[in-house]
This record gives structure tokens, C-alpha cells and sequence, in this order.
């Protein structure tokens, strides 16, 4: 004779997903958040370190006067604003990258995969004009820019999180330069001591 007991885990794995989902995401945007990013980023280091070809970049978007529409318009606006701007990232990017909110009104996208430095450029030109376009909102026109840093990721990189913060300062000199731009920032070269 054989005695089985069963249970049914599908509400339990369900249940499961849905908190990784939220542990992942950003609850008013639904993208992915800085949680994933750092995991994914650490993947794209890993891939790198085993493939000397592989490279990967990162933008980091600051929107350009976001502060001023919440202070005029106020929060629940700028909420619409920031899934407005979540949905046209979305749009601008290609299917292999990524596309993050990492807090406040500013977006991380990681690319990957890149075939050289000439992607960056092209790639953050296009999420700009995507920004640019004027939309409405609530009866509400606007017309969006942002400030963007640029940085490619490769094999010797000293980690995903010198890699974000290299993106970040790139950021703010985009904002420096006059804001609604991107601005590249190289890796800095090996010291030869």
C-alpha cells in the first residue's frame, strides 16, 4: 500500500512572486528598480569578465526642471509626469536594455548589449528627442528635458557600483554643461605606478 499526502503550492508561489515582484519594481512606474539594477549590473560585469568583447553602457538621466513642476503643479502631477516619462523610456530604448527608476525623477538605462562607445551617443540622442516631444497632461502642456551621463561598461571595470556612480557624475557635468544634453564620461585609464 502507498499513503501520499499532497498540497497545493500554486497560491503560496504566486504569493511569492508577486513580493520579489515588488521587491524589484517601482510601484508608481512599474520598472524595474535600483534593487534590480544592481543585480543586473553585477550580471553585466560577470559577462564582461568572461568575455573580453562584451560591452554594456549605462545612462543616467536627471529630468531637467522636475523640482519646479511639483512645486507648481504639485506631487500627485508630478507622479503623472514620471509614468509619462517612465512610458516614452520604455519606447526609446531597444528591446535588449533596460530601463530603471532609481529614485526621484531620475532613470538609469542599462544597454546591452553595445558594440562600441559610437552606441552611447546615438542612443542617449534618441531618448532626449523622445523627452523633448511635447505631451499633455491633465490639459497641461509640457515639454520635458534631461540631463544625461554616459559611461560604457567593460571587462576590468573595479565594480558595477564605480561603474553607476562614474554614470552619475557624468549626469551631473551634463547638467553643468547646460542641461538638456549627455555628456560622456571615458573610463579612467589604469595608473601605471
Amino acid at each position: 500500500h502507498m499513503v501520499g499526502t499532497g498540497f497545493d503550492v500554486t497560491e503560496q508561489r504566486r504569493r511569492e512572486a508577486l513580493l520579489r515582484h515588488q521587491v524589484v519594481h517601482d510601484p508608481l512606474t512599474g520598472l524595474p528598480n535600483r534593487v534590480l539594477l544592481e543585480e543586473l549590473l553585477h550580471l553585466a560585469f560577470h559577462r564582461a569578465d568572461r568575455n573580453p568583447g562584451y560591452l554594456y553602457g549605462l545612462l543616467f538621466l536627471d529630468l531637467d526642471g522636475f523640482k519646479d513642476i511639483n512645486d507648481r503643479l504639485g506631487h500627485p502631477f508630478g507622479d503623472l509626469v514620471l509614468k509619462a516619462v517612465a512610458d516614452r523610456l520604455r519606447r526609446g530604448v531597444r528591446k535588449t536594455d533596460t530601463v530603471v527608476r532609481f529614485g526621484g525623477d531620475e532613470f538609469v538605462v542599462l544597454l546591452e548589449p553595445v558594440s562600441g562607445e559610437g552606441d552611447l551617443p546615438v542612443l542617449a540622442d534618441r531618448i532626449l528627442r523622445a523627452l523633448r516631444e511635447p505631451m499633455e497632461i491633465q490639459g497641461v502642456p509640457l515639454t520635458l528635458t534631461a540631463s544625461i551621463g554616459v559611461v560604457m561598461g567593460r571587462r576590468g571595470e573595479s565594480s558595477p557600483g564605480d561603474l553607476l556612480a562614474r554614470a552619475d557624475r557624468a549626469m551631473y557635468q551634463a547638467k553643468r554643461s547646460g542641461k538638456s544634453r549627455s555628456s560622456f564620461l571615458p573610463r579612467p585609464q589604469a595608473s601605471s605606478e
